[in-house]
């Protein structure tokens, strides 16, 4: 039984609730195993889910920087069931944090889908900078309303297309000792078994060689893992891999893959090679997508909550990352750079900046910080710690600073009034303001790529301007 949710990028602003019959029906049309206990489990136990907690070890956390697990010793919130008695009413509450993907709990699955906010568009556009692949122009996978599952599409997306990056110069193989009889004369001839087998001569000479041979564990682990992607979504999904795909099913052992072999797959000493080092990534993205989406691994975990997420302001991050990156005129692009103040000191603290811009010619910097929140221009949209941490930031470089800011997703365009920009408060005279790009339920590729348009056309043209002088 599984129900979809909306990821709640305000943390804990917003809530959705539901009486005992919207619960029941909501549940219904997700899934027609309704389970009346299951689901009073569910609210009566459930506490509020924090990734650094010990008790959610199978909870795993999708790096899309990296493709592995992230550090879970975070205070990052999750997740958090639980009821109020409202007159003769109990409401039933669900609240969402930044992440989003899907949790199992005793059979029970939450979906937690940032299209649900936005659209597949925007989703598609987002997954397309971050790891610059195309989806505005080709879907690969295809029959997306047939999912049920967010994170199952951007990781099949994912592997498909790193596999075919990695796969440019051939699948891994490793160099082997082959001892064999044969009508010619290949490496040497071994001497013992000629004598025993080849004479009196029959045509055959026993020989031995090295020789380059495929890796059975890695060749069973990518076949099964685009077989899987082939039966949820269609043969069409693997057209840029189809070469590819043809090859590792003319050498599968027709075995399916179970722990040890995705084990033996991913630290294979062949891939400490440079030619096939990019496979690394390839078998760690399969492993994910084998034991969670493969009937024999899909079981139901014996801990309290298992299940995978990734962070949906990461995916924003990457995505404002990748748009200064290609678009900024004359200015280098630190991203996640770790800065120190008050070095040599008990309170010395490090900061991390999502994006430092550095102009190397006049020696002028910019802070930029990415918001994964609602921005319609309201007073309260901007959180005041945010305010307070890219000042601080901006304090940093003195009067090297031009410009600082919050980028957001927008829910409407950007106040060309010129109100969302500001000189800071101190005697520096650099600017301050708010930007974005317009993203929301009816953004389409079109709009979402006139918005970007603009938001690089404010941001270069402050980054070029003279300061402003304080008031």
């Amino acid at each position: 039984m599984y129900l979809t949710l909306p990821v709640n990028y305000n943390y804990g602003n917003n809530k959705i609730g539901w009486n005992d019959l919207e619960l029941k029906q909501v549940l219904k049309s997700n899934d027609s195993s309704f389970n009346k206990q299951m689901i009073k489990d569910c609210f009566d136990n459930f506490e509020e889910v924090y990734l650094n907690d010990a008790r959610f070890t199978d909870l795993n956390v999708i790096s899309l920087r990296k493709t592995t697990n992230f550090d879970k010793n975070q205070d990052a919130f999750v997740i958090k069931f639980y009821k109020k008695k409202i007159g003769d009413e109990t409401i039933y509450y669900i609240e969402t944090g930044q992440y989003a993907g899907y949790i199992n709990y005793k059979g029970f699955v939450i979906n937690i889908s940032l299209s649900e906010r936005y659209n597949v568009s925007v989703l598609n556009h987002l997954l397309t900078y971050a790891n610059n692949i195309s989806l505005d122009s080709e879907t690969i996978l295809t029959s997306y309303e047939a999912r049920t599952n967010e994170l199952e599409y951007i990781l099949c997306f994912m592997f498909l297309q790193k596999l075919e990056k990695a796969s440019i110069l051939g699948l891994p193989k490793r160099f082997q000792n082959v001892r064999e009889r044969l009508n010619t004369v290949r490496g040497k001839v071994e001497f013992n078994s000629f004598v025993k087998k080849d004479i009196p001569f029959q045509g055959n000479v026993s020989v031995h060689y090295r020789d380059r041979m495929d890796v059975q564990e890695i060749i069973d682990v990518l076949f099964y893992t685009l077989y899987i992607i082939k039966n949820k979504y269609s043969s069409n999904s693997l057209f840029k891999v189809r070469n590819v795909y043809n090859e590792l099913l003319s050498k599968y052992s027709k075995i399916k893959p179970k722990s040890d072999t995705i084990f033996k797959a991913k630290s294979h000493p062949v891939l400490a090679n440079p030619l096939f080092v990019q496979f690394k990534k390839v078998l760690e993205l399969a492993e994910v997508i084998i034991k969670n989406f493969s009937p024999d691994f899909n079981q139901e975990s014996k801990k309290q909550i298992s299940g995978n997420l990734y962070n949906t302001s990461e995916l924003f991050e990457l995505y404002i990352e990748k748009i200064l990156k290609s678009s900024l005129k004359g200015w280098n692009l630190d991203a996640q750079k770790e800065i120190s103040i008050y070095k040599n000191h008990f309170f010395s603290r490090k900061m991390i900046p999502d994006f430092i811009l550095h102009n190397v010619n006049e020696d002028k910097y910019a802070i930029l910080d990415a918001k994964f929140k609602t921005m319609s221009y309201n007073y309260f949209d901007v959180d005041r710690e945010d305010v307070f941490q890219i000042h601080t930031y901006s304090y940093y470089y003195h009067d090297k600073n031009v410009l600082s800011g919050l980028v957001y997703p927008l829910q409407k365009e950007v106040d060309i009034s010129g109100k969302h920009i500001s000189s800071t408060l101190d005697q520096y005279s650099n600017r301050f303001g708010i930007f974005g790009v317009e993203l929301n339920e009816n953004s389409s590729i079109k709009s979402i790529k006139e918005s970007e348009s603009n938001f690089i056309d404010q941001i270069n043209h402050l980054l070029n301007q003279e300061p402003l002088k304080a008031k």
